[in-house]
């Protein structure tokens, strides 16, 4: 095609079409600038359609674990309820000093796991991967995109929080021991042992008790806060 061009130029020069000539060269000074631009285009939609097939098999992927960390958060939310209101039905049994069978199995389980936290369940493998790729940054839908980084700052910040009332609450726990004997039984399952209305009687004990119950509801309130995302963005997804 090069040669063909050049062929008409070289005719027109040769015949002294100077005219002529300079209107050639300046159409085919524009056919080759069209013909960039449509290359260019071309390539441009190439590249996007690659992208989106990118994302798309990403988000299919963050889709899976979403699911899966859903999964998880319902039992970790229920778990951490439980706990709480568990930590809360002892604190009233202090107050009261009065205990049941069944209160007692509650009681002993409250100080068995009392320094007994959880680590946020996360999958974040797909998401750091669309995050160092840009494709996070190329979804369309900012709504989505906004909770799902979100619910990862959230967690870790949550994950920090969890580690941070360890600690406060490992003084506390020493509280705990001091008027708590603890041990195994034949099957070697744990055991306690205590006097409930020493118990009652210790400010320093109820105040240990108080500063779980705190805890614990502030752990239940953070799972809830992280699988009601989880649930926004599974709808979004749908």
């Amino acid at each position: 095609m090069i040669k063909f061009f050049r062929k008409i130029r070289y005719d027109l020069m040769e015949k002294n079409k100077t005219g002529k000539y300079v209107k050639y060269a300046i159409g085919e000074i524009v056919l080759v600038v069209i013909g960039i631009l449509i290359a260019l285009q071309v390539n441009n939609w190439n590249e996007n359609r690659n992208f989106r097939k990118t994302q798309n098999r990403y988000l299919s992927q963050l889709e899976i674990d979403i699911d899966s960390m859903h999964f998880q958060y319902k039992g970790i939310a229920q778990y951490s309820k439980a706990y709480h209101d568990n930590a809360r039905a002892v604190y009233n049994i202090l107050k009261s000093c009065e205990i049941s069978q069944d209160q007692k199995a509650s009681f002993d389980q409250l100080l068995i796991t009392f320094n007994d936290f959880m680590i946020l369940f996360q999958i974040r493998d797909t998401y750091e991967e669309m995050l160092s790729a840009n494709l996070l940054a190329g979804i369309e839908d900012k709504q989505f995109k906004s909770i799902v980084t979100e619910f990862f700052a959230q967690r870790d910040a949550m994950q920090m929080y969890i580690n941070e009332f360890k600690q406060d609450l490992s003084l506390d726990y020493e509280v705990v021991k001091d008027h708590v004997t603890f041990g195994f039984d034949e099957m070697n399952r744990p055991t306690v042992e205590y006097d409930i209305l020493q118990l009652c009687n210790s400010s320093d004990f109820t105040n240990a008790i108080f500063h779980a119950v705190r805890t614990r509801e502030n752990i239940s309130r953070m799972t809830m806060i992280l699988l009601q995302k989880l649930e926004s963005m599974r709808d979004m997804l749908a």
